[in-house]
């Protein structure tokens, strides 16, 4: 390098807006929209805290989550005897709809419930360091499917018990998952929101769910009704659930429930993004 050069130094990285002094709904809107995009970009974050979470929740235990799966199968073999009996329906009709049922309704209610304190939960986090707080959206939806993918041996066992593999459509499964994945998302950037502003919010979702399970066929059959039952056209759990189980235990899906989700889901992501981006300047002074 001769005398005259002189070095130039690297052009300083741009800045990342976490929160910028701009008012109006469309600067928060674009906030909102930057946060998304900054927490699609890092999918490693948010499935690292994801299993780091379910590691930490069994630190110590030999059996780890595998205790989840194993209660859960416990419970299933319990309530298929009986229940089989008090219906009226053979192990072959009943067992098949109950275990799938109990495992997918674990999976929906332990998203909402465990989604109410995403934010309180991360409050240390998101006070100290820059990250958007959807990754801990993202976080608990994904921490949840670890568990539910545990608790598919269950519904594997039961497949090969009463013979279900010829009439099993996986990759249907496989849709309907990620299709109510999506739907549970939403709820948990909506509940986490409101919980973390009103505390009592965890409550009124648990009493809630604990009301909708006896309303969604999971112990029991529609067709166990005497008339059809309206109330299931508009239960969104019954939806979610069915999109799963149906391709899981060789039964036709019903049309009505695809169509639910797809009329569902738009409409939930657009109210969650509009509170999402109504609150996240607020949501750190919630904590």
């Amino acid at each position: 390098m001769s005398a005259s050069q002189t070095p130039t130094s690297p052009e300083p990285a741009a800045p990342v807006t976490i929160y910028s002094a701009k008012a109006g709904s469309r600067a928060r809107l674009n906030e909102g929209a930057l946060d998304l995009l900054m927490a699609l970009r890092q999918p490693r974050l948010w499935s690292a805290l994801a299993v780091q979470d379910v590691k930490a929740r069994y630190r110590g235990s030999m059996l780890g989550p595998w205790w989840i799966t194993i209660s859960m199968a416990a419970l299933i073999s319990g309530m298929s005897v009986l229940y089989s009996e008090l219906m009226n329906l053979t192990l072959a009709e009943y067992v098949p709809w109950m275990c799938c049922g109990i495992v997918l309704w674990g999976y929906l209610s332990a998203t909402i419930t465990e989604g109410c304190d995403s934010l309180v939960g991360a409050a240390m986090i998101l006070r100290q360091t820059p990250i958007p707080t959807v990754v801990f959206m993202f976080r608990t939806v994904v921490r949840n499917l670890i568990v539910l993918a545990h608790n598919m041996i269950i519904v594997a066992v039961m497949v090969v018990i009463f013979d279900l593999w010829p009439h099993m459509r996986p990759l249907e499964f496989l849709a309907g998952t990620l299709a109510a994945s999506f739907v549970l998302l939403c709820v948990v950037v909506i509940v986490s929101i409101i919980s973390a502003r009103y505390r009592d919010i965890p409550q009124v979702v648990t009493a809630t769910l604990q009301v909708l399970l006896f309303l969604t066929p999971v112990f029991w059959r529609p067709d166990q009704l005497p008339r059809e039952a309206a109330f299931l056209l508009i239960n969104p759990a019954f939806h979610l659930i069915e999109v799963m189980r149906a391709p899981l235990i060789g039964g036709a899906t019903p049309t009505t429930s695809w169509l639910f989700i797809a009329v569902l889901s738009p409409l939930l992501a657009i109210t969650a993004f509009l509170v999402y981006a109504a609150a996240r300047r607020r949501i750190v002074h919630f904590l």
